[in-house]
């Protein structure tokens, strides 16, 4: 079911023009898919079950795009009360929710979600500035409005500072005023997250991964952490805001799949990428991501000698 919907997704956003990363192979990692249409960059989850998605996959998937300036987005059908609902926005731990249907209307016919769910029942929003004026153009009270509505007059008040209403309710307004007030739920929408994890030494992790982040830590890069991605860390040089999707591996017959992956990303969100191992065997890039030494990393002094160093080898990949 859960592959099902991931080609789903995939099919959807390739037809709409996205271009898509290769679908990740950890079942808990943070994302699924990472997709780009023009300057527009979506990293996405599916899931079978909505109720499965955790808090710290949540945050990790809204650190990434904090970072990686991207939107986050759920895909799913159902949660255990039962199935999701077309053209309805949903919020699971702080990111949007909606059904592939609902994503295949917005994509492919350009239709946007008009309604989100949140506690109490299915909302709209109200274009507040409209409402109000319309109050002033034609005499109205707020006891007026609030009447025809079924609702209190702060309740008018509060639509026309922004405050989204119940579908009944702006439905009565609609049509009491013969005018159309509700606004599309925007998607697509980068989080607003406070300043990601720093790298903890303390942190447990396996002995070449501490070594290779502390040192690029010591360099000067901000490292921030993951734990449910195909790559160990988002390294950022912060003068000149680079970003470096960084791996830490050995030469092993995994390396491969891994680094094709997280090359895949990188294309995506036009980023570099980098896999720190041990020891390269003479190899200086493998499947187009740039294979860097941990004696090399130490021997650098610059963050600008790390980002040199992975585009030679980045390049010489892509001969």
């Amino acid at each position: 079911m859960r592959t099902e919907l991931i080609d789903r997704t995939r099919t959807a956003l390739g037809q709409a023009g996205y271009a898509l990363s290769e679908p990740s192979a950890l079942r808990s990692a943070s994302f699924d898919l990472v997709a780009r249409r023009s300057d527009q960059v979506l990293l996405v989850k599916v899931f079978s079950n909505v109720d499965s998605l955790g808090e710290a996959v949540a945050r990790e998937l809204r650190v990434l795009c904090g970072l990686l300036r991207a939107a986050p987005l759920l895909v799913g059908e159902r949660a255990s009360a039962g199935p999701l609902e077309d053209s309805v926005v949903y919020v699971r731990h702080g990111v949007p929710l909606v059904t592939p249907g609902t994503l295949e209307q917005f994509v492919l016919e350009g239709v946007p979600p008009l309604v989100y769910a949140a506690p109490g029942g299915f909302y709209v929003n109200l274009d507040g500035p409209r409402l109000r004026d319309l109050r002033a153009e034609r005499n109205l009270s707020l006891g007026q409005l609030a009447e025809a509505a079924g609702v209190s007059r702060r309740a008018i008040a509060m639509y026309e500072e922004g405050m989204g209403a119940l579908v009944d309710v702006a439905e009565r307004l609609e049509q009491f005023l013969e005018e159309a007030l509700v606004q599309p739920v925007a998607l697509f929408q980068p989080p607003r997250e406070s300043e990601p994890p720093q790298y903890d030494p303390a942190a447990p992790r396996e002995a070449l991964e501490r070594a290779v982040l502390q040192h690029l830590q010591a360099l000067g890069y901000r490292v921030v952490p993951t734990g449910r991605s195909p790559f160990n860390a988002v390294s950022q040089e912060q003068r000149r805001d680079e970003l470096i999707l960084t791996g830490v591996g050995e030469m092993d017959a995994d390396l491969g799949e891994r680094a094709k992956a997280l090359r895949s990303i990188g294309s995506i969100v036009e980023r570099e990428v980098v896999v720190f191992v041990r020891d390269r065997k003479q190899r200086e890039h493998v499947e187009g991501a740039a294979l860097i030494t941990q004696g090399e990393l130490e021997r650098m002094d610059e963050t600008a000698d790390v980002l040199d160093l992975i585009r030679r080898r980045a390049r010489a990949g892509e001969g």
